[in-house]
């Protein structure tokens, strides 16, 4: 399949995720039964959907990852990919807890109005891909220790086999030649007895129509009607496969007549060996890239910022009180930096994002620690609770909504490629994603501008500690 096929089932399947997250909201009490097991049964069939559904676009997903040309979208599918799995896995480890290893979804399947099928679970291929110079190194390493010892596995295997065969008696072997022996017999009397027939209905053929030979000129003009026929006919077959052959509407003898698996197990082949040629050269240019901004640009960048943190802190030390000392106190590192210093003063709903953002993921900490040390506490309390009997943390899906969206933020407008035959990298989106990110050029070079700014700050500090000293001591002397 193209390019653009997968494509349009990436485009399908992460609307599928979408609207599969949409759709995975908790029940509400209102909802829920009272009696205890009637809630089992509603939690059983909420999850078995939920099953089910993750079940499918994790298929189809896998299946995007591994055709997908285009390096740096493998990547962000790679992450939705992974989210997804930890997702499914915990899904099923809570229709286990529910229902046992082996639970009934026939009633799901049908709902869906889908066939058994969809519930075959495919390992994912790169899990094997990824590790594949792993698995080398191992087997060449077991092959070297069978030779040491003197071991070959398909010996092993023949003398297992020849260890389960049973001997075989004389009465036994007579039994089976004489079965092959009368089926043979029986197959020539057949034969024999229908040629005698056929030989038969032709003679008395000939006698009822008394025609018992033909005129010479007849045998001849019939000959000839047949064979010309039969080289028209032919010639006719052959120029209309070359005339499809020259439309490109035929494949010519000199192709190989492969089956369905074959095409496709070489176009897979075929696409493996692009996307291994365009992952090393994304590689490669993102390490020149990188190296090249740091060197050309790191300067400029460095600069920049520090100016705009001079520039602000000569803004507060303008507008400070006379008894404050004019000398700002500078974040560290864990609490933000220069980032948190640039945002500080200005009240705006970026500064109070970020705080709200700190709060919640410190509050989310905390909230996990708790239910991992009171898990065990408290399992005879989540038994008598209907609603605290399914233990589903928000977490994994808060996580797997913020790789998709991060997804489609990046490619939902990224048009670029339909053109993009070869599916290379983008040199546009590899330098967002350099510059950008916690671990980006801008985040490194401001943690080096912040150090550089600390000394600075620490200097003038000491500097006018210094000077109010002296001050001080002259007013003693007057």
């Amino acid at each position: 399949m193209s390019n653009q096929t997968y494509d349009e089932l990436l485009r399908e399947v992460m609307i599928d995720l979408r609207e599969q997250i949409d759709f995975e909201q908790p029940p509400s009490k209102d909802i829920l039964p009272k009696d205890k097991i009637e809630q089992k049964k509603f939690f059983k069939q909420y999850y078995c959907g939920l099953y089910v559904r993750y079940l499918m676009i994790l298929n189809k997903l896998e299946d995007c990852y591994d055709q997908i040309l285009q390096p740096q979208k493998r990547e962000d599918v790679k992450r939705v990919l992974e989210s997804t799995i930890i997702r499914f896995l915990n899904v099923r480890s809570i229709l286990i807890q529910l229902g046992g290893e082996y639970v009934d979804l026939d009633d799901v399947l049908v709902d869906l109005k889908q066939t058994p099928e969809v519930l075959e679970i495919n390992v994912p291929r790169y899990f094997k891909e990824d590790d594949e110079k792993e698995i080398k190194r191992r087997d060449i390493l077991m092959n070297i220790l069978l030779e040491r010892h003197g071991i070959d596995d398909q010996s092993l295997a023949l003398d297992m086999m020849e260890d389960n065969l049973v001997p075989m008696t004389i009465q036994e072997a007579v039994l089976i030649i004489q079965t092959n022996e009368r089926g043979r017999q029986g197959r020539q009397s057949t034969k024999y007895k229908r040629d005698l027939k056929k030989r038969e209905e032709r003679v008395r053929k000939v006698v009822e129509h008394g025609e018992f030979q033909m005129d010479r000129s007849k045998a001849a003009a019939l000959v000839q009607k047949i064979y010309k026929g039969y080289i028209t006919r032919k010639k006719t077959r052959q120029m209309i496969k070359e005339e499809l052959e020259f439309l490109g509407m035929a494949e010519s003898d000199s192709v190989e007549k492969l089956s369905a698996l074959d095409r496709i197990s070489k176009t897979r082949a075929r696409r493996k060996l692009i996307q291994a040629q365009n992952k090393s050269e994304l590689q490669h240019q993102r390490k020149e890239t990188r190296e090249r901004i740091i060197r050309d640009e790191g300067p400029r960048i460095e600069e920049d910022m520090h100016d705009a943190i001079i520039e602000k802190i000569i803004l507060y030390r303008e507008s400070a009180a006379p008894g404050e000392g004019g000398l700002p106190s500078f974040p560290s590192e864990e609490d933000g930096g220069s980032k948190r210093f640039m945002l500080e003063g200005e009240s705006n709903a970026d500064l109070d994002a970020q705080k709200a953002a700190e709060k919640k993921a410190k509050k989310a900490k905390k909230a996990a620690a708790k239910k991992k040390s009171g898990g065990k506490k408290k399992k005879g309390k989540k038994k008598d609770d209907g609603e605290n009997a399914v233990m589903d943390p928000p977490t994994l899906k808060m996580e797997l909504a913020e790789g998709l969206k991060g997804f489609i933020d990046r490619w939902h407008d990224h048009q670029d490629d339909a053109s993009n035959f070869n599916q290379k990298f983008d040199p546009e989106l590899l330098r967002q994603e350099l510059m950008s990110g916690d671990g980006g050029i801008e985040e490194e070079l401001r943690k080096q501008v912040d150090a550089k700014i600390r000394e600075e700050l620490e200097n003038l500090k000491a500097q006018l500690g210094k000077g109010g000293k002296k001050k001080k001591k002259k007013k003693k002397k007057k």
